[in-house]
């Protein structure tokens, strides 16, 4: 049941299932919005998704399919399980159901999400009903899934590469504090 107090999300709307995947996916593989939107099922391969384009909306409406930010071809992994999901099975499951060509996460008309149309009718009246009016964007899910591979041990560098950032000094200035671990760091010269 959806009940949306933001008097600025379309009433009517009801949340695709396959959108709770999008979410998943944004969380713990790391993809930037366009690149969400450009998924298809061919994308989708074992425990990799190659990201291989994005959707970019330029004004009057138009849509343009492009390479990702830098040229940044890349694979994303794709984690077994993340919690109770078996995030790896979901995808697989939704690349089949959608076929080669089928867009894994599209609008309720089956084209493009548009990034105002999600914030509006979506990530608003959620951030609504469950943070008290907190920002949010599809954009801090990458962060998370940032955050969470460096917390579980996986180095910055191939963080960065996953990420498609331009550089290592990217993911440094935006996930690693000079301060993560500096006590521990004098402690060990010491023995302590």
């Amino acid at each position: 049941p959806r009940h949306y107090d933001n008097p600025n999300a379309n009433q009517g709307f009801v949340l695709p299932a396959y959108w709770s995947l999008m979410f998943l996916v944004a969380g713990f593989c790391g993809l930037r919005g366009g690149e969400l939107w450009a998924l298809k099922g061919k994308h989708v391969d074992g425990e990799k998704l190659h990201v291989r384009e994005q959707v970019q909306f330029l004004k009057g409406g138009a849509i343009q399919i492009s390479a990702p930010k830098y040229g940044s071809k890349r694979d994303a992994f794709i984690a077994q399980d993340v919690g109770e999901f078996p995030l790896r099975e979901l995808l697989a499951q939704r690349a089949k159901e959608v076929g080669p060509e089928g867009l894994l996460f599209p609008s309720k008309s089956g084209n493009y999400v548009r990034r105002t149309n999600l914030i509006r009718d979506v990530m608003n009246p959620v951030r609504d009903m469950a943070w008290g009016h907190r920002e949010w964007t599809l954009h801090d899910l990458r962060h998370h899934s940032c955050r969470w591979l460096l917390d579980n041990g996986v180095a910055i560098a191939d963080v960065s590469k996953m990420a498609g950032h331009q550089n290592v000094a990217v993911t440094m200035v935006y996930y690693i504090s000079p301060n993560d671990g500096l006590l521990e760091r004098i402690a060990g010269v010491f023995g302590e």
